[in-house]
């Protein structure tokens, strides 16, 4: 309502006129519009008197009718000339121009104001009128112009232009220009209505629920919509923070998801005016959901979200696709990823679905599209970036966090080598950061150098000692260096924390696997084709081994059943051995002590003894030494002799590609026979790709024997050089489970003293099936070509074996 005071007509004055129109226009100041405009229309039917006209129009603007002010404004007539010169009363040139402005005639409301103002050089009211019209039509600097020195005046005028300039801020999108005016209205009047709501409403647009909600009078009277975005607020800050040492880590989470269904509660009973409220809170609650780690839930939501036809914004989608990825459904989070991805301007990319698609593609194994997907992450950017608020060169985090995940993704598809490759520049490079240290381990335990990984997660552990990844490698750390104590230590205090984290849940099963007790079964069987006299023939030999669990942590109780058959030119010989011992498992250490009995051709008892020394990452010493030896021919035994054995042997690895093997053995034959040899073999993985490893391996064999005759076949000395090449192909793998096929072909020449150099050579054909980390299977068939004196022979093998722990 205007604070304008009704000024009086040029016409002549009427008395009794006046006195009823003054009482209609009392009765409209006291919100009694109705009353008052029938009064004053009443009063218009007798007399032509402008005045009453003037103020109808005048009380139908004030009672929100801003259409028939204007008709009632329009039918009184307006002498020739600008608005300005006329003889319409102010109060009612304001009123107009208000009409206009609520019923977006901007153009004439501009007019109208700037007539009126015309007239009241000055005038707060004018000037206040005449620049939110022109914030209506987005002209914001004409708005503040017409505003200033408005802003400069006396309290009561300033106040109306800062509540102006705060609307007008609003108007063009400059919200901490509209938080300014509103607070120097609150300074100038405390509690000032209309500038408390607006700045609630500012801070609610700028997401600052809290603040907004400290702008309301009754704390009591939040609206919904503040306390849902409270809810929203809070949920979002519990993923951001770390919680302290010893407290639950998802209290906070737990807190904003009991607050979002209390929420929920009260939306659903506040009816259809709350509905896009409940909307709301109903997508946050599936995003609390996911947050939690409560997959399963989250998925319900969302079905329920969608059956009742509830759009689902991307990171509601999101939430969706990381859920299905957590229960193991990568194909059908991976096309949520997509969706979101291409539903995202490329500048900048979507980062957390370019992540989600690519762990997604890992699992669901099609490492191309993970590593042109983690490749793409990467291309994003450079190490270096402006800060667009300060305009200072800064570090790109996440372009480094895209170049450790594209390192990481070789390593997750069995190409270590890459792997290192890409993170070990960067380590240089950032030799503080404790991710990328704990990523680092990963591919040095990959890679089979233990020792640096060790070092690497400890690094890794001292500048991030609280983080899941870090501890978890730790823990992992401690399984391959044999200390499980102190893994188990560490899983336990995972698990209260995260018992939901897939990586911590694969920590306790991999500390519960190292727990347990293994059987492994093998049998394998063997034809010869050919008349050598020589050869050892065809037989069956079938084993088993049972392996206690851990016995003082770092030792175990193990027997063992074996059984050797042969048919060689004297006919069908049989040994089987008992055997029982121990076996030591240190840090760099492993030890396998044995006691056996030995009958079927010929009876003893004997004791054997294996070790292996890593000196380093890449050095290691093999001894073993065994009285009545294992190796000891059928043949020999089938006459009484029999045979022990010592060996040793060094290899050099320089990572899981390449090695080298320099080993030597003899055997003391009881028949005075001295037997050594000596092998010499180099592996080079020669192509190296996720799923697909050729490997070649050249081999080099010699032995001598100091008898010249025995029953048995007794070379007086023999070479071998052989050339083998193996290609491994991943068939299947679905997370624990995998299958895994082997072919080996071997060709080389053969040289035994006093015959002539022949040929020999291999193809043999494997398969393993990881049913999960418990139970292995494994079959295979092959056949080879061996010379004995001169002669050569063909042999057809097959194998098969299990391996269980429980």
């Amino acid at each position: 309502m205007a604070p304008l005071v009704f000024a009086q007509s040029a016409v002549g004055t009427n008395s009794a006129l006046d006195g009823r129109r003054e009482q209609a226009v009392q009765i409209a100041r006291q919100g009694r519009f109705a009353e008052a405009i029938e009064a004053l229309r009443a009063l218009a039917t007798g007399t032509a008197d402008p005045r009453v006209a003037y103020d109808l129009a005048t009380v139908q603007q004030w009672s929100g009718l801003p259409q028939e002010a204007l008709h009632t404004f329009a039918a009184i007539g307006l002498p020739a000339g600008s608005l300005a010169q006329s003889s319409v009363p102010d109060y009612v040139l304001f009123a107009v121009a208000q009409a206009q402005r609520d019923l977006k005639q901007f153009e004439a409301a501009e007019q109208t104001a700037r007539a009126l103002l015309a007239r009241q050089q000055g005038s707060a009211d004018a000037t206040v009128l005449l620049a939110l019209i022109l914030a209506d039509q987005r002209r914001g600097a004409e708005a503040r112009a017409v505003l200033g020195p408005l802003l400069m005046t006396s309290q009561p005028a300033s106040l109306r232009g800062w509540l102006a300039l705060g609307y007008i801020a609003r108007q063009t999108n400059d919200p901490f220009t509209a938080l300014r005016a509103y607070s120097e209205v609150l300074r100038l009047e405390p509690g000032q209505h209309d500038a408390q709501a607006a700045m609630a409403a500012v801070l609610r647009d700028l997401g600052a629920p809290f603040g907004a909600a400290g702008y309301s009078a009754d704390p009591g009277s939040i609206s919904l919509s503040v306390r849902a975005q409270q809810a929203a607020l809070m949920l979002r800050w519990s993923a951001t923070v770390t919680p302290p040492p010893g407290s639950a880590r998802f209290a906070a989470t737990d807190r904003a998801l009991t607050q979002l269904e209390a929420l929920i509660e009260e939306a659903l009973g506040a009816g259809a005016s709350a509905s896009e409220v409940l909307a709301t809170l109903r997508r946050d609650h599936v995003l609390a959901l996911r947050q939690r780690e409560r997959w399963a839930d989250a998925l319900v939501a969302v079905d329920a979200l969608a059956a009742d036809n509830i759009a689902l914004p991307a990171y509601v989608r999101q939430a969706q696709a990381d859920s299905l990825l957590a229960l193991r459904r990568p194909a059908e989070a991976r096309r949520i990823y997509t969706q979101l991805i291409a539903g995202q301007p490329r500048s900048p990319v979507n980062r957390e679905a370019y992540i989600g698609r690519f762990y997604a593609e890992v699992e669901d194994e099609d490492f191309e599209a993970a590593f042109a997907t983690v490749d793409t992450l990467a291309a994003q950017g450079s190490a270096w970036r402006v800060n667009p608020g300060t305009g200072r060169v800064e570090e790109n985090n996440d372009w480094l966090s895209s170049q450790i995940l594209a390192g990481q993704a070789r390593n997750y598809g069995d190409v270590p080598g890459q792997a290192w490759a890409r993170l070990s520049p960067l380590a240089g490079a950032a030799p503080a950061l404790g991710y990328l240290r704990s990523a680092l381990a990963g591919v040095a335990a990959s890679r089979g150098w233990q020792r640096r990984a060790e070092t690497e997660i400890k690094l890794a552990a001292s500048l991030a000692p609280e983080d899941r990844g870090v501890r978890v490698g730790l823990a992992d750390s401690a399984l391959r260096r044999r200390d499980a104590s102190a893994a188990r230590r560490i899983s336990a205090d995972l698990l209260a924390q995260s018992p939901g984290d897939s990586a911590v849940q694969r920590l306790a099963r991999d500390i519960a696997l190292n727990d347990k007790a293994e059987w492994r079964v093998d049998v394998a069987g063997s034809r010869e084709l050919g008349d050598a006299s020589s050869s050892p023939g065809g037989g069956l030999t079938a084993g088993s081994r049972l392996r206690s669990g851990p016995l003082r942590e770092l030792w175990r109780a193990q027997v063992a059943l074996e059984r050797s058959t042969s048919k060689p030119a004297e006919g069908r010989i049989v040994r089987d051995r008992l055997g029982a011992g121990a076996v030591y498992q240190g840090p760099d250490l492993d030890v396998e002590l044995m006691g056996w009995t030995n009958s079927g051709a010929l009876r003893g008892t004997g004791a054997s003894v294996d070790a292996a020394w890593q000196l380093s990452d890449q050095w290691s010493v093999y001894v073993d030494a065994e009285r009545f030896a294992r190796d000891t021919p059928l043949r020999a035994l089938f006459y009484g002799i029999s045979a022990d054995a010592a060996g040793a042997g060094v290899q050099y690895r320089w990572h899981e590609s390449r090695s080298l093997l320099l080993s030597a053995r003899t055997l003391h034959f009881s028949d005075g026979n001295r037997r050594t040899a000596q092998r010499l073999a180099f592996s080079q993985r020669v192509f190296d790709a996720p799923h697909f490893k050729l490997t070649a391996r050249p081999e080099y064999f010699a032995s001598q024997n100091s008898r010249t005759a025995a029953p048995y076949f007794n070379p007086v000395n023999d070479q071998a050089l052989t050339l083998t090449l193996e290609a491994e192909h991943m068939i299947y793998r679905r997370y624990d489970r995998s299958w895994v096929q082997r072919v080996r072909a071997s060709v080389g020449r053969y040289a035994q003293a006093g015959f002539a150099t022949g040929s020999m050579g291999l193809v043999a054909y494997e398969q393993v099936y990881d049913l999960d980390p418990s139970l292995q299977l494994r079959w295979g068939i092959e056949t080879d070509r061996r010379v004995y004196d001169g002669k050569a022979e063909r042999k057809i093998s097959w194998f098969a074996g299990a391996t269980r722990r429980f």
